[in-house]
């Protein structure tokens, strides 16, 4: 699973991965720490993302937080909001040790849709 999620894989394909091996969305690397991360790091659809949140709640607690992983100009809305409604403490994390993923989608200039979802969890 870990590997399939840097190609974007389908929710049908992420879900037939955990269904014959649930131990997948355990795996995790030193990197980005579990397939949720990983997940976000590589854009993945937000069905997916929903699916990978919904299987695994911690994950969202793992430093580097996967919302600051996600914030890339191409990173749907609805995945921003996704991350920041299950876990809205993120926002005031620092990921990199000085950033929070607030700042870096001010300092990225993220569209203002990205802001408002952002703040509305604030």
């Amino acid at each position: 699973l870990y590997r399939v999620l840097c190609y974007k894989p389908t929710l049908e394909l992420v879900r037939c991965i955990y269904e014959a091996y649930p131990e997948a969305l355990m795996e995790k690397n030193p990197y980005h720490k579990t397939p949720l991360h990983r997940a976000c790091h590589f854009r993945a659809s937000a069905e997916v993302i929903e699916y990978l949140i919904s299987k695994d709640t911690q994950a969202l607690r793992v430093q580097p937080n996967p919302l600051f992983l996600a914030m890339h100009p191409e990173t749907s809305l609805r995945v921003i909001e996704l991350l920041t409604k299950a876990y809205p403490e993120a926002l005031t994390l620092p990921s990199d040790g000085i950033y929070t993923p607030l700042d870096y989608a001010l300092i990225e200039r993220l569209p203002p849709g990205v802001l408002q979802t952002l703040l509305k969890y604030y």
